[in-house]
């Protein structure tokens, strides 16, 4: 057994899908299945005003943060609630990814 070498086995690779579930119809490397699309909406700092229409809206996506602005603290699936939310947004701080 002296002398004798391993080759180590290669690594399977996740599918990012799995780690990361707002990047969208990504494939897992297991089993092959399509992951549920899911929508990021994004948030200009710049022209929020912290009204918290998007709060009030989805409150498991957005959150007001500690500068008193809107911050998404997460994804949702539900594309009708995050268009109601970008529509009540007063100043037009919300967009879809």
């Amino acid at each position: 057994m002296l002398g004798k070498t391993y080759k180590k086995k290669p690594k399977k690779i996740r599918s990012q899908a799995v780690f990361f579930p707002f990047l969208l119809r990504k494939k897992c490397a297991y089993n092959g299945a399509v992951q549920e699309e899911l929508t990021m909406p994004k948030i200009d700092k710049d022209l929020c005003i912290g009204c918290g229409m998007c709060m009030g809206t989805l409150p498991a996506v957005f959150n007001i943060g500690d500068d008193g602005k809107a911050e998404v603290i997460g994804s949702s699936d539900d594309e009708a609630s995050i268009q109601e939310a970008i529509a009540n947004c007063p100043v037009g701080a919300i967009s879809e990814d």
